[in-house]
C-alpha cells in the first residue's frame, strides 16, 4: 500500500491535466467571427486556395473557387510580369490583432490589424524579422462576417480578391 499512496498525487495530477486539456480543446473548436477573419486573412496572404472555404454563399461553391483561382492567377501573372517568382507575392502575417463588433447573433464586423512580410519560403519571415530585412507592411481591414448554416463566413469584399 505504500507505493499506491506515493503515486496517488502524480496520478491525480495527470488525470486532472488530461481532463483540462480535453476541455480546452472542446472550447477551442467553437468557431468565432475573429478566428474566421484571421484564418481567411492568413490564407489570403499565403495565396492559399482554401480561402474559398471561408467565403459566404452569395455565390455557388464553384463560383467561389473560380473567384479565388482567378485572384491567385491574376496575382501570379502580375508577379511574373515584374520579373519575380510567385514566392514574392506570398506574405506571412504576424502580430495579428482583431477587434470584433458584434452586430447580432448572425452578423459581426471584425477589424483586423497585422504586420505583413514577404514569405518566399516558410523560414524567410523569421530570418527577415531577426535581421530586419525587407519591408514590413501594415494591414488594416474591417471584415464583415455572417453566420450561415451554423458557420461564420466572410461576406464583404475583402482586400482585393474581387479585382479588376
Amino acid at each position: 500500500m505504500f507505493p499506491v499512496n506515493r503515486l496517488m498525487p502524480f496520478v491525480l495530477t495527470l488525470v486532472i491535466a488530461v481532463l483540462l486539456q480535453a476541455a480546452f480543446i472542446v472550447l477551442d473548436c467553437k468557431q468565432t467571427p475573429y478566428q474566421v477573419a484571421a484564418d481567411f486573412a492568413r490564407a489570403y496572404f499565403r495565396l492559399d486556395p482554401a480561402m474559398a472555404n471561408y467565403l459566404c454563399a452569395t455565390q455557388k461553391p464553384k463560383q467561389q473557387t473560380a473567384i479565388v483561382a482567378d485572384f491567385i492567377q491574376r496575382t501570379t501573372n502580375e508577379t511574373r510580369q515584374r520579373g519575380f517568382d510567385i514566392g514574392m507575392a506570398k506574405s506571412s502575417l504576424y502580430e495579428l490583432k482583431t477587434h470584433t463588433v458584434q452586430k447580432s447573433d448572425t452578423e459581426a464586423d471584425v477589424h483586423l490589424t497585422a504586420h505583413r512580410r514577404t514569405a518566399i519560403n516558410p523560414v524567410f519571415p523569421i530570418i527577415a524579422a531577426f535581421f530586419k530585412l525587407g519591408k514590413v507592411h501594415e494591414v488594416h481591414e474591417t471584415i464583415k462576417v455572417v453566420k450561415e448554416n451554423g458557420q461564420w463566413k466572410v461576406c464583404s469584399p475583402v482586400f482585393d480578391i474581387v479585382g479588376s
